[in-house]
């Protein structure tokens, strides 16, 4: 009897947990403009711009709104950063663009671009 009841506070609390973890990062993400605070807070770019080399083509699968993919091409050669969401890519192409850069919306298990690519980010993906 004891153990069901554990069962059931951890199911309930374990759901209040990613439901208040979805809700703070919806704040957040409004708070800081569209970004997570993570990319500020926790040098989150920092990782991956630190791993590039200056001649590589990087492929970032799951880009959202673009600003990591714009980060990494100030380091790259070019970058390719692609999403399912055509907002996060329209965004991305109106907050991000630059010449090294270039967004695509799809799928890349279907729609990989036809490219060469030294590295692959997959954050949060």
């Amino acid at each position: 009897m004891k153990n069901n009841i554990y069962k059931i506070l951890v199911k309930f609390a374990l759901r209040l947990h990613n439901f208040s973890y979805k809700l703070s990062s919806r704040f957040a993400t409004k708070a800081e403009e569209g970004l997570h605070p993570k990319h500020r807070l926790m040098d989150y770019h920092k990782f991956f711009v630190d791993n590039i080399n200056s001649n590589d083509i990087v492929l970032d699968i799951g880009c959202g709104n673009g600003a990591l993919t714009y980060d990494v091409g100030k380091k790259a050669k070019k970058v390719v950063g692609t999403d399912l969401n055509k907002v996060n890519i329209r965004i991305a192409k109106e907050k991000y663009s630059a010449p090294n850069t270039e967004y695509i919306v799809g799928d890349v298990t279907r729609d990989l671009p036809n490219n060469k690519f030294d590295v692959i980010i997959l954050s949060n993906v």
